[in-house]
């Protein structure tokens, strides 16, 4: 669960953060300001959205995220080939 809230945060973080970015540029539209927001929006980007994501893919990992947010796996024979899923065809 704490990933789960860990990523809601991050985007939040990052959505409300480019707003803001935004708004200021308008205020102060130059160069330098774009170059710094630019920055800042990809610093937000990283942070809110990449740690996160990187984060749970090795803990708890892909393979148990769904059982984590509380929504069945999607049902695949067990015939020995791991990622091997049968087609709806």
């Amino acid at each position: 669960m704490p990933l789960v809230i860990a990523q809601l945060v991050g985007v939040v973080m990052f959505c409300v953060g480019v707003l803001i970015l935004g708004l200021c540029l308008r205020r102060c539209p130059s160069a330098g300001a774009a170059r710094r927001m630019s920055m800042i929006s990809h610093i937000l980007f990283h942070a809110g959205l990449s740690v996160p994501m990187v984060w749970g893919l090795f803990w708890p990992s892909i393979g148990r995220f769904d059982m984590i947010v509380g929504l069945p796996s999607y049902p695949c024979r067990r015939c020995g080939k791991c990622w091997e899923v049968d087609c709806w065809w």
